[in-house]
């Protein structure tokens, strides 16, 4: 699976988790605003807030999502968090699976750990006890890992010890005085690594060079390097995805994209809204045992909110495009048949990707459409419901 793929399946959750919600006990932590939680009788917390503080022991698993993250309490099974920020502080028994903006690792883990963030610090005392797969833009680790360890990055620097086997794709990869490889190292990176380096791994070296460069390259960012970062897998499936919307639901695909373009600002509220609000409505239906199947249903139903969100933006590109297209020649009043959407669909979710590779300024692009996205579909169902509603409510009060 392509680097670009790994970085990029943490966006959805990197959106959701600035949304914010869920975990931690409500007996046991500081919430922030916003927040709810539920504590289940195996002892798993769930909670979600605007700022989490985690300060009381965890016996089973613990699921939060917040803007804020901030783990100061051990916890006894596995650990799932998201957040603009996270902090774990305080050591996990089992798994951790973690994704945000900015995330810092500073403790024992006793299982595996699964981490993407745009910043991800492994701090000195963090231990990890088996296998992690880090993905990120940027990757600084200080710490031990026990079991093997798979790195994709932008730039990659290493401090710790890596007891296992090691394979890391990164543009710039960096060995600190520090650093110790005990098993192989397979990596791909544009140069290889310095002579000094090589003594500080014990096993087998593999330098795996990206895809040859082309006269297309500009300074810094070679051809492969690009083609490493769009990931036909990754466009391929958001293409699948989106044709299967277009067949099944053409009226509320195109009414949600009309949407985005007749109110961005309203979207861009309703979005904000719905991210916000899903999580903490969902933590409040699982703290009653009546509400439990809504409230997992919603949160089950958040990740597609986000997809479909996502999609919107690239229906809306993808018909400005096309509308384009078709001014002054002679099918020009003709809708675009299925061949041509499908087309400037691709061309529409490559723009995404190229807009996402902008330094800093993409995310933050990327994450603004995507909210607005997901306000549109809610725009579109609320003026549907008001246009049904009006002709009911004029016949009642004729009648």
């Amino acid at each position: 699976m392509p680097s670009f793929l790994r970085m990029h399946l943490a966006l959805p959750a990197l959106l959701a988790l600035l949304g914010l919600c869920l975990a931690l006990p409500l007996q046991a932590a500081s919430f922030g605003t916003a927040s709810a939680a539920h504590t289940t009788s195996a002892g798993n917390l769930y909670a979600g807030g605007a700022d989490l503080t985690i300060t009381t022991p965890v016996t089973g698993d613990l699921v939060a999502a917040g803007g804020r993250i901030s783990l100061e309490a051990p916890v006894g099974g596995d650990a799932a968090l998201a957040g603009g920020s996270v902090d774990v502080r305080a050591p996990i028994a089992q798994d951790l699976r973690v994704t945000g903006g900015t995330v810092h690792i500073g403790a024992n883990i006793g299982g595996e750990v699964s981490a993407a963030a745009g910043t991800l610090t492994l701090r000195p005392n963090t231990r990890i006890g088996g296998d992690a797969m880090l993905s990120g833009n940027t990757i600084v680790m200080n710490g031990d890992i026990v079991g093997n360890a798979t790195i994709y990055g932008r730039s990659v620097a290493l401090g710790g010890t890596l007891h296992g086997n090691v394979r890391i794709e990164a543009q710039d990869i960096q060995l600190g005085p520090d650093a110790r490889i005990l098993g192989n190292l397979v990596y791909a990176s544009p140069e290889p690594l310095p002579a000094a380096s090589l003594a500080q791994i014990g096993g087998v070296v593999v330098h795996a060079p990206p895809a040859a460069r082309s006269g297309w390259s500009s300074p810094g960012i070679s051809a492969g390097w690009l083609v490493s970062l769009f990931s036909p897998f990754f466009v391929f499936g958001m293409l699948i995805a989106g044709l299967l919307v277009l067949l099944l639901f053409p009226k509320a695909s195109a009414g949600a994209r009309d949407a985005l373009a007749r109110h961005p600002v309203r979207s861009l509220l309703a979005g904000l809204a719905l991210l916000f609000a899903t999580p903490p409505v969902a933590v409040l239906f699982m703290a009653t045992i009546i509400g439990i199947p809504i409230g997992f249903s919603l949160l089950a139903l958040y990740p597609l909110l986000l997809l479909f969100g996502y999609l919107c933006v690239a229906f809306f590109v993808s018909h400005r495009a096309s509308s384009t297209r078709s001014r002054g020649s002679d099918v020009g009043r003709q809708a675009p048949s299925f061949g041509w959407q499908a087309l400037f669909l691709l061309l529409a979710l490559i723009l995404l990707q190229i807009v996402w590779l902008l330094p800093v300024i993409g995310v933050v692009v990327i994450f603004l459409a995507t909210v607005m996205g997901c306000g549109a579909w809610g725009v579109w169902l609320y003026e549907r419901y008001s246009a049904r509603k009006a002709p009911a409510e004029s016949a009642a009060l004729e009648g």
